[in-house]
């Protein structure tokens, strides 16, 4: 039942903590928000941290019964206009971010709560000049901050290609997959809640894997031979009698064994020499 056309006691005395004034004025950093029987006279202020919303009962026979949302989570009664004095209730908004407060009929008002620093954003991984082996996947972090929260959206681009857009994510991220070796620009672009834009880019160099090296101990009369497994898809272990240009590369005899994160290949000793290598053909 709406109880605005009736069960509404005008308020007798002045409430403890609010302002008394005739001529009632706006002040630097302060934002005025009136109120009648007809509810607020806006629907959203926007406001910077630390500035001062006034909410003022200009009603000359209803009492403003007023909440403010948590985190704020403030409440004042404020008396009805007598003709000369006008009661308000003042607010300090700290924090950036989206706030709302209402009257006691459901009337509700937005307060956008804008930073005084201006929205930037890093891009916290991977970092600027890093190296990674072909074919790179990877995973893009950014952080925005400043500005006015909620972020929007963060676009990701690689050059001058957009590869991603997120909304209202966090943390943001993106995956880019299977670079080829080169040197590529990686760039964020976020938006605010007040369409404020900012920009970052780091550069992302991926070389070549490197190839796994061959170690070799012996045991008894045995010669074991060890690689690993990083980086060694599509290598199989070669030997060969002579280097150079009379080498004749062929496949070990024995099959090598995973141990860990190496392979290992066991042999005998002969008695000539023997050279190895990896091989993918």
């Amino acid at each position: 039942m709406n109880n605005k056309s009736n069960g509404k006691a005008r308020l007798q005395s002045c409430i403890a903590g609010l302002i008394v004034f005739g001529a009632w004025q706006s002040q630097a950093n302060t934002a005025e928000v009136g109120w009648t029987f007809s509810g607020f006279n806006t629907t959203e202020v926007h406001i910077n941290a630390g500035d001062r919303v006034d909410i003022v009962n200009y009603d000359s026979s209803y009492p403003l019964q007023v909440t403010g949302a948590s985190p704020e989570s403030f409440y004042s009664d404020i008396p009805p206009s007598d003709g000369y004095h006008v009661y308000y209730f003042p607010h300090v908004y700290s924090n950036p971010g989206s706030f709302t407060f209402s009257d006691q009929y459901g009337d509700t008002l937005r307060v956008s709560v804008n930073s005084t620093v201006p929205v930037s954003v890093a891009i916290t991984a991977p970092t600027n000049n890093a190296v990674l082996s072909a074919p790179a996947t990877f995973t893009v972090t950014t952080l925005p901050s400043g500005g006015m929260p909620p972020y929007v959206w963060m676009y990701f681009f690689l050059g001058t290609n957009q590869i991603d857009v997120v909304y209202y994510g966090s943390p943001f991220t993106t995956t880019i997959s299977n670079l080829s070796v080169g040197t590529y620009t990686i760039s964020a672009v976020v938006t605010d809640n007040y369409l404020n834009s900012a920009t970052n880019s780091i550069l992302v160099n991926v070389a070549a894997p490197e190839p796994p090296r061959l170690t070799a101990t012996q045991a008894g009369n045995q010669f074991i031979i060890r690689w690993p497994t990083n980086n060694a898809s599509g290598l199989s272990l070669k030997g060969s009698a002579r280097l150079g240009s009379g080498a004749a590369w062929g496949a070990v005899g024995a099959a090598p064994v995973l141990a860990g994160n190496q392979w290992v290949v066991t042999n005998s000793i002969s008695s000539t020499a023997q050279f190895f290598r990896l091989s993918n053909h």
